[in-house]
């Protein structure tokens, strides 16, 4: 039994991944749940504590983990947890993977230049409702690289 979550990259939303949860879940089977979430500031995510939510590490990976237990419920806690990130969302995943443990780790399309923190100004967030792919056709047509840890 395993859950896993499934994080967007940054013009984009868990909008990104709704056609592809159902066929995800069946191919699985009964005993992985997937779901996909909105990372702070991003989709139907209210942008008011986003900010917030990018101030450090720790306060980020408190959000994703409270956007985690909404979308999973009592099996949050319940389940290891495995992550897919795209894009932004694989460095989220990976800041996740460095503070809490996961049973697998999956990295897609994701540059591997080295960052510093980013400081999100309200002018960023107020930008991304309504910018995200429509489905996962749209986000097909990218390259997609993926490496798997185990």
């Amino acid at each position: 039994m395993m859950n896993l979550v499934l994080l967007h990259g940054r013009d984009s939303s868990k909008e990104t991944f709704l056609s592809i949860v159902p066929e995800l879940a069946s191919r699985l089977g009964p005993a992985v749940t997937v779901v996909a979430i909105d990372l702070p500031g991003h989709g139907t995510d209210a942008a008011a504590d986003a900010a917030q939510a990018y101030a450090d590490e720790a306060a980020f990976v408190r959000a994703v983990d409270a956007r985690i237990a909404l979308a999973l419920g009592d099996d949050a806690a319940a389940r290891p947890l495995a992550i897919l990130g795209h894009s932004m969302g694989a460095r989220a995943a990976l800041i996740v993977a460095k503070h809490r443990p996961l049973q697998m780790l999956i990295v897609e399309d994701m540059d591997m230049r080295p960052r510093g923190p980013v400081r999100w100004a309200d002018a960023d967030l107020a930008a991304f409702p309504g910018r995200f792919f429509k489905n996962f056709a749209a986000l097909a047509t990218r390259r997609l690289v993926i490496f798997i840890f185990v």
